[in-house]
């Protein structure tokens, strides 16, 4: 979860009230980033790449 304000956190839910976690743990940008990467099928770096070549192609377009 990432919070207005920036803060990030991992929420654990126990299934005894699927609104409340029954844990809350707080992450730091590099925590967040790290279980967020063990999470999707793709690593940070491919997915950043991705980023880049679509931000590239954007770019081209509005130049061209």
């Amino acid at each position: 979860m990432v919070f207005d304000d920036g803060r990030r956190a991992l929420m654990i839910y126990d299934g005894g009230d699927a609104d409340a976690p029954s844990h809350v743990v707080d992450l730091d940008g590099d925590e967040a980033d790290g279980v967020a990467e063990l999470l999707h099928s793709r690593s940070l770096a491919d997915r950043l790449s991705a980023v880049e070549r679509r931000l590239a192609q954007l770019i081209g377009r509005r130049t061209a």
